[in-house]
């Protein structure tokens, strides 16, 4: 995890995909026209001195001039680009920190804050942007200004010598025509030199990930060989986390014998769980020495490590997928290459292992419940409570089946009597293995071999429980006393409390079922690359609906989308001219009208070359800049818009869903649709506006050859594009839909890199992102294939015209219908004339892609959200809460939709059986089995639930893991509707209360505490934004967190590295608490509030709680007996 250290996952995952594809078009674009540019000038260069030396040396001369001018600017633009790619991947942190943290946003109505945040960061983006362009386009103006000067240049000296008689006219015809290409490659060049600068820069960022130092380990051993009666030893051993001044432990000296259990307790940040972090070797700067079977832990290789130690955490994370991914990486490397699961004994031998595992953690009816071992994990786990979470973890390393188990909290968020049967199986797993145990359930530690007590980072105590306990006034008996005095105070008249909660089985041995699920297992671990499998989407919207989507943001700036019209026209036309110039200069030669003996044409024609070429270069810099300038401006509102529909669709919408898509939109999606707004609108009326002066020019000579350019013009401009595009739609969805699902992929890799590493999973999820990479070069290639046909359709076809053009010329003048010199500059006008159409069809290439991002960004926009927020309400009423008769499941659209499309599917193939039931009087018996399986998909969580939760009692509620507790939070907060019943506040249904005022009144603490990569400070005030210093210590004071934050370097003032990761489980928890007491709400509605909190912390935060009560509606759902000492009314789910 120490990449943490040193960049945010933000940027990484930008770095994985954007930066990579910045250098794929480095090396696939700027350096192979690197090549060219210095070749093409060269060979044209020698064909053109055969003809007539002193122009060819002309144009080779002003050649250099252009790269002179891209270095120049490179030395002005590489600190502005390394600055905007700060910014660029700063935005993508922010937003990613923004979209994590959005329901918490939510609870404490503070996203709009962050809303307007956003849209600074956005706008200072937008200028940073601004401010690259413009050095772009001033490299632009001047490489235009050189290579149309060259090129009016090259054709003056080609007229003078033809009116000297030194070149005849067809070769005058051809240094006039290859004057205007002679600079294109280096034009080329010029242009992508900021492809050049963003490689260098996307370069910098990459290698300076990979130049991140690895930790070394000595010896590098790869086996522990088990050996003595020590597991594990910790001589002197002092550590203080990077740019942090406490010391975390301070000379531990502790010893974990083999095949015992081990228990570690203290209150929280006293260096427990930084004890096992050291032991997994997560931190390599520690003083002293630490021995995993007498073997320096700096000498053993990660790899033996992990196989020798499992830990288990309390935020274990959980890949999206199935059910059986997330065992199958349980399973000890060896295992998993040794056993082929492509076959059925494979497959069984290894879900028996499962099914024993999922019985011992006691979640096994749930998981044959929910669809076996293909159950699906939705991205963060999101369908599954968090006691499901940590047992399903739990199993999963059972697999593993290593020599030490480390337990770090690992139970917490599971229902009491479910712990106790877990806690069994630790125990029965610590007669054959070496066990620790580190809880702030002293219950659970009570029967270890050994305890160990910390307090401030150091070892106060160590013994068993009653040598412990003896010691009157000991910390850990004060600590024990304490707890025990928590839960003596229970108010259980009605029930007891350890009555078994969790009626899963223990004995379940339905057979039967587990077979039928064996057989449905989806296995997906080891599937094989194939370049011909591509994961495809189709489009929803057409082209041209998208089109007219986006165009419609442009009205408020319409003004200057005229402005660049205008000036891409006349910028157009000053180009097209200058060659057509060149080519009265042949006419006027050929008719002997103006060059007789009279130098002051030629100074007229030197003159208006000049003009246009300084003209071409001012007029393409305003028409860039203002379609930039538009082009920006909405991205900049278009972020704004999609952060503002997150806002709304959060959170009902947004659980379950991939953040990586979502950071795909933001950025490169955004990105993306630049080239819609600068790169599309105008230029294609640019292109339509210069077509027809053109036709109408050419018209003027001949109407045959006015049609002649019309047909190549709409050929070109309009039929090849259309094509392209048509056939390009899908390949570009499916391509921004594939790097989507890589983002996603890599930010998953992050966020469980600590669990692919304990299980030695690097080669799997490293195959996975290759097989994702991979859909995308398959993609790509398809893409460029049609790239490349478009190319050359576009060049033949204007190959084609310029044959047809001179066909018809030559059948016109010798037909006596124009004349040769008339003829002639029909060619010229046509043949230097594509550029706009041109520009139009190469266009269609990137525009596939580029109306896939606009498709995937208006859908998001047009989402409605499935629980709209209430403007208009009600004031929140005060008194009583009433849920009545509550029916509720979570939405599973997508679920239902896929199901539908497969029976869809079925009635395809098999449509003469449908027809024949029909016939015979079955269709009503179909609609029955589909609605029946409709139901079916529905898994309420609370049926015909009713309570009521009285103002000024503190109302707690038990239940096993999974039976609604937390559902039932989230909908007195209105995050989802019920499907039946109402909630009621005093007298006032919930749906009619103003939604800002509804969660103003109510401070929801969630299992999870999200902590913003700011200071602490800053993260408490979220909660209430106007919050004073006092205020916020208070608040601190009652989490029984004040001290430790003063105690911090920079105290409240102290920034905290990303999601929280600096702090300890306990600290978090207590830190989203101090956010409750902040917001001053009448309602708490506490979930699993002290999981993590030893029992003196408790006390403080029990005891401060039980204060608040009074004028205030407290329910407090734990699995914890100690919390629920202060509850008055007691419910159980």
């Amino acid at each position: 995890m120490d990449y943490m250290d040193w960049c945010p996952s933000s940027e990484i995952v930008q770095l994985s995909t954007e930066g990579v594809e910045q250098l794929d078009i480095y090396f696939g674009k700027y350096i192979p026209q690197f090549f060219y540019a210095l070749i093409a000038p060269l060979t044209l260069f020698v064909i053109v001195s055969f003809i007539y030396f002193p122009a060819a040396i002309i144009l080779l001369i002003c050649v250099p001039l252009i790269p002179i001018a891209i270095i120049i600017v490179q030395k002005f633009a590489k600190k502005l680009l390394d600055k905007y790619w700060g910014i660029f991947t700063d935005l993508g942190d922010t937003f990613l920190e923004n979209l994590q943290g959005l329901t918490t946003m939510k609870i404490y109505n503070s996203d709009g804050f962050y809303a307007k945040k956003m849209h600074k960061d956005s706008e200072n983006f937008r200028k940073i942007t601004m401010r690259v362009l413009i050095m772009q386009l001033n490299s632009i103006s001047i490489m235009d200004i050189v290579a149309y000067g060259g090129s009016a240049i090259g054709m003056l000296i080609s007229v003078i010598a033809l009116l000297k008689g030194k070149i005849i006219v067809s070769q005058c015809f051809f240094i006039i025509m290859i004057s205007s290409e002679f600079f294109l490659p280096m034009r080329l060049l010029g242009s992508y030199f900021h492809i050049a600068m963003n490689g260098n820069s996307a370069a910098d960022r990459i290698f300076k990930i990979l130049d991140i130092p690895f930790k070394s380990n000595g010896k590098n051993i790869e086996i522990i060989p088990e050996k003595g009666d020590t597991a594990i030893e910790f001589k002197d051993v002092s550590f203080t986390y990077k740019e942090d001044e406490k010391q975390v432990l301070s000379h531990i000296n502790l010893t974990i014998p083999s095949h015992k259990i081990v228990g570690i307790v203290g209150e929280s940040g006293c260096g427990k769980s930084t004890v096992t972090s050291l032991i997994m070797g997560e931190h390599n700067t520690y003083q002293g020495e630490i021995y995993i079977q007498g073997i320096d832990r700096k000498d053993i290789s990660e790899g033996a490590c992990m196989k020798h130690i499992t830990r288990i955490v309390h935020d274990n994370f959980l890949f999206s997928g199935t059910l059986w991914d997330n065992l199958y990486m349980g399973f000890p490397k060896e295992v998993r290459e040794s056993v082929d699961i492509s076959t059925k004994e494979g497959k069984e031998k290894l879900s028996e292992k499962m099914y024993q595992a999922l019985r011992e953690v006691r979640i096994y009816s749930f998981v044959m419940a929910s669809g076996g071992l293909s159950m699906k994990i939705e991205p963060n786990a999101s369908n599954l409570s968090g006691g499901q979470k940590q047992r399903i973890a739990l199993a999963r390393a059972i697999l593993q089946d290593s020599e030490i188990y480390i337990f770090d909290e690992a139970t917490s968020n599971i229902d009491v009597e479910s712990e106790k049967k877990i806690m069994e199986a630790i125990y029965n797993l610590g007669e054959r293995k070496t066990v620790i145990i580190i809880s702030h359930r002293l219950s659970n530690i009570v029967k270890a071999d050994k305890i160990i007590m910390m307090k401030d980072g150091k070892i106060v105590q160590q013994g068993t429980h009653e040598d412990l306990t003896s010691q009157l006034n000991s910390p850990y008996q004060l600590l024990y006393q304490s707890q025990q005095e928590l839960e003596k105070y229970i108010q259980t008249e009605s029930f007891d409390f350890h009555q078994d909660l969790d009626e899963e089985e223990e004995e379940d041995d339905d057979d039967e079922m587990e077979v039928r699920a064996l057989s449905d297992i989806v296995i997906n671990p080891k599937s094989k690359t194939s370049n011909s499998i591509i994961k495809s989407h189709t489009r929803k919207r057409s082209g041209v609906n998208v089109m007219l989507k986006l165009i419609q943001l442009v009205k408020p700036l319409t003004k200057f989308m005229l402005i660049a019209i205008f000036l891409g026209c006349l910028g157009h036309m000053a180009a097209i001219f200058i060659t057509i110039l060149g080519g009265y200069g042949i006419k006027n030669v050929i008719e002997d009208k103006i060059y007789h003996q009279k130098d002051t044409h030629l100074i007229l024609v030197l003159t208006l070359l000049c003009v246009l070429a300084f003209a071409r270069g001012f007029l393409r810099y305003g028409e860039q800049a203002c379609n930039h300038y538009i082009a920006f401006k909405l991205l900049a509102d278009i972020r704004d818009e999609i952060f503002d529909a997150l806002r709304k669709l959060a959170p009902a919408k947004l659980e379950g869903k991939a953040k990586g898509h979502f950071i795909s939109m933001i950025i490169s999606d955004t990105e993306l649709l630049e080239v819609f707004y600068a790169h599309t609108i105008s230029p294609i009326l640019i292109a339509i506006i210069t077509s027809i002066i053109m036709v109408c020019f050419i018209g003027w000579n001949h109407w045959m050859l006015a049609l002649i350019a019309l047909l190549c013009y709409i050929v070109v401009g309009i039929f090849i594009p259309v094509i392209n595009g048509y056939l390009g739609s899908d390949y570009g969805l499916s391509y921004r839909e594939g790097v989507a699902d890589l983002n996603t992929i890599v930010l998953d890799n992050l966020r469980g890199m600590r669990e692919i590493l304990q299980y030695r999973y690097q080669k799997e999820r490293e195959e996975c992102t290759f097989n994702e990479n991979n859909n995308l070069r398959c993609l790509e290639r398809k893409l460029k294939k049609l790239e490349s046909i478009q190319t050359s359709l576009t060049n033949s076809v204007i190959i084609i015209g310029g044959v047809l053009m001179t066909v018809a010329v030559s059948i016109l003048v010798r037909n006596g219908e124009i004349t040769f010199e008339k003829g002639l500059l029909s060619i010229i006008a046509m043949m230097s004339s594509f550029g706009p159409t041109v520009a139009i069809s190469s266009l269609s290439n990137n525009l596939s892609q580029t109306l896939a991002c606009g498709e995937r960004v208006l859908d998001l926009l047009e989402e409605s959200p499935l629980v709209p927020d209430v403007i208009k309400g009600k004031d929140m009423p005060s008194g009583t809460i009433h849920v009545q008769n509550v029916t509720f499941a979570y939405p599973k659209n997508m679920e239902m939709e896929s199901k539908r499309e497969v029976r869809v599917e079925k009635k395809e193939e098999s449509e003469k059986e449908l027809l024949k039931k029909k016939s015979e009087g079955k269709e009503e018996e179909e609609k029955e089995e589909e609605e029946e399986e409709e139901e079916e998909e529905e898994e309420f969580i609370l049926k015909n639930y009713s309570n009521e939760f009285e103002k000024n009692k503190i109302t707690g509620i038990i239940g096993r893991s999974g039976c609604g507790k937390s559902t039932l939070l989230k909908l007195l907060m209105r995050f989802f509707e019920p499907q039946e019943g109402q909630i009621i506040y005093d007298t006032v249904p919930i749906n009619d209360i103003n939604t800002t005022k509804l969660r103003q009144s109510i401070a929801y603490v969630t299992q999870e505490t999200y902590l913003f990569h700011d200071t602490i400070a800053n993260n408490l005030k979220l909660s209430k934004l106007d919050a004073t210093q006092l205020e916020i210590e208070e608040a601190c004071r009652k989490a029984s967190i004040h001290d430790f934050i003063k105690n911090l370097p920079m105290g409240y003032e102290t920034k905290l590295a990303e999601l929280g990761d600096s702090l300890s489980g306990g600290e978090r928890q207590r830190l989203g608490m101090a956010r409750a007491f902040l917001s001053g709400g009448d309602i708490y509605l506490l979930d699993e509030p002290t999981s993590n909190l030893d029992s003196l912390n408790e006390a403080i935060l029990l005891k401060s709680l039980k204060e608040q009560s009074l004028n205030k509606t407290i329910i407090l759902v734990s699995h914890r007996k100690s919390t629920m000492a202060i509850t008055e009314v007691l419910y159980k789910m």
